[in-house]
């Protein structure tokens, strides 16, 4: 049960940074970020935030022990939430770069949830698209499967 609570607060602290940043582009002025002398929505800290709370999270859920099921349906969510969320440059480039965060819960697949995933994110992400975030998730779940 610890897990599946952990995918909901995980699931809850993406939700929050979306918003967060949807506000801060909202509330952004148009000097906002201008020739790099004042800051802009990008130089928040709310994104070294997000990435913070992120891995936290993600190492209590692996201290919970979680079965291939559950590591499977939290990495689908992490792999699928940056597809989502193109238009949003911010969350969708920063949703791509934490599935480093995850590497080490990939080990905790079974063979066929390794397979299922690996097939699901090459065709998610094409090789032309792939960051080494990306191409170190499927290193990995190559590796298992």
């Amino acid at each position: 049960m610890k897990s599946k609570e952990l995918i909901c607060r995980i699931s809850a602290l993406y939700d929050a940074y979306i918003e967060k940043v949807n506000e801060l582009e909202r509330t952004k002025k148009v000097t906002d970020g201008l020739l790099g002398i004042t800051k802009g929505p990008k130089d928040d800290p709310c994104h070294d935030r997000f990435a913070e709370d992120l891995e936290q999270l993600l190492k209590e859920f692996a201290a919970a022990e979680p079965s291939s099921e559950e590591v499977c349906s939290l990495l689908e969510y992490m792999y699928t939430v940056p597809l989502n969320n193109r238009e949003n440059h911010m969350v969708y480039w920063m949703f791509m770069a934490v599935h480093t965060l995850a590497l080490d819960l990939i080990h905790r697949l079974d063979k066929a949830d390794a397979e299922k995933l690996y097939q699901q994110y090459s065709s998610d992400y094409p090789r032309w698209e792939r960051l080494p975030a990306q191409k170190k998730t499927l290193k990995e779940l190559k590796a298992i499967r």
